[in-house]
C-alpha cells in the first residue's frame, strides 16, 4: 500500500518554508469548520487550532478530524497547539489529520526530545494506527517515511530556561520549527507582559539568531503590516497575522464607529 509517494511535501507550511517563504497563518478560537474553511479560501498557508486555552478536548478524534477535514478541503495546514507534551495526545491529533504540532511550556532538552521522538516514526515513538491519516488502512514503511517527513513537531520558544538551553535544544533530531511566544517569555523574565522590555527583546533576539543559525524555522505572532514585515526582515518563516474572534471584534468595532460618526 503507498498511501503517497516519499519526497513530495505536502504540508503548506513546510512547502512555502522550502521555497524561501514564509507561512502565514490565523488562530480559529471559534472551532467551526466554516470559518476554517474561509481562512483556507482567504488564501492563509495554516490555520492555528489552540488547544492549550480553548477548544475542544485534545483526545476527542471525532471533532478534531472534522475541523482537520475542513482545512484539507480547501488547502489550508493544520497547526494544532497542545497542551502538554503526552506522547498519546499527539500521536492521537497526528492519526486524525493534523499536519503541525506545537507543544508548549518545556524548559529543558529532556522534554523536547520527548515530545518530539512522539510525532516521529523514525525515532520510535509514534505508534502505528489504522487511522484517519492512513485512510483507515494498515501504513507501510513508505507511508512511515512520507508521515515523518511531511508532518512537523514544534516547540513554543517563551521561557528563559529553554533559551537559556536553546543551542542544545535545536540540536535535537527531527524537531522542526519553534514559535517565539512574547507574553509568557515577559512573565518568565519577572516583567509581565512588557514584551517590548529590553530584556525581553534580548532574549528573543538570541532565540531568533540561534534558530537561523541551526536552519530550524522560527514563527512569531504579529498584529499589524509593520509588525508582520518586520518579523519577515528577522527571518522568521511561520507568522500567525491574527486570530478569528480578535479580527471580527476589531472589524465590527471600525465598522460600528463608522456608522455612529455623524456625517461631514
Amino acid at each position: 500500500m503507498t498511501l503517497g509517494t516519499v519526497n513530495i511535501v505536502k504540508n503548506r507550511i513546510r512547502k512555502v518554508i522550502k521555497e524561501g517563504g514564509a507561512a502565514l497563518g490565523a488562530g480559529a478560537l471559534t472551532f467551526n469548520p466554516n470559518v476554517i474553511e474561509v481562512l483556507g479560501n482567504a488564501g492563509l498557508d495554516f490555520v492555528w487550532l489552540d488547544l492549550e486555552h480553548t477548544g475542544h478536548c485534545p483526545f476527542d478524534s471525532v471533532s478534531m478530524e472534522n475541523l482537520i477535514r475542513a482545512a484539507d478541503n480547501v488547502d489550508i495546514a493544520t497547526l494544532v497547539r497542545v497542551p502538554t507534551d503526552d506522547d498519546h495526545m499527539i500521536g492521537k491529533l497526528l492519526d486524525a489529520g493534523a499536519q503541525a504540532i506545537l507543544v508548549p511550556g518545556l524548559s529543558s532538552v529532556e522534554e523536547v526530545r520527548h515530545a518530539v521522538s512522539a510525532a516521529k516514526y523514525s525515532l520510535g515513538g509514534r505508534g502505528t494506527p489504522l487511522s484517519r491519516a492512513t485512510g483507515f488502512r494498515a501504513p507501510d514503511q513508505a507511508f512511515a517515511e512520507q508521515a515523518d517527513q511531511d508532518t512537523m513537531i514544534g516547540i513554543m520558544i517563551e521561557n528563559k530556561a529553554l533559551i537559556d538551553n536553546l543551542d542544545k535544544v535545536l540540536m535535537i533530531n527531527g524537531l522542526d520549527f519553534g514559535f517565539i511566544g512574547p507574553s509568557d517569555l515577559s512573565i518568565s523574565l519577572g516583567v509581565p507582559f512588557q514584551t517590548s522590555h529590553p530584556k525581553v527583546k534580548e532574549y528573543i533576539s538570541k532565540a531568533l539568531e540561534l534558530c537561523k543559525a541551526k536552519g530550524i524555522p522560527v514563527g512569531y505572532p504579529v498584529s499589524d503590516l509593520e509588525s508582520a514585515r518586520k518579523a519577515i526582515r528577522e527571518g522568521c518563516k511561520l507568522l500567525r497575522i491574527g486570530v478569528d474572534l480578535q479580527v471580527l471584534h476589531r472589524e465590527f468595532s471600525r465598522l460600528i464607529q463608522q456608522v455612529k460618526q455623524p456625517p461631514a
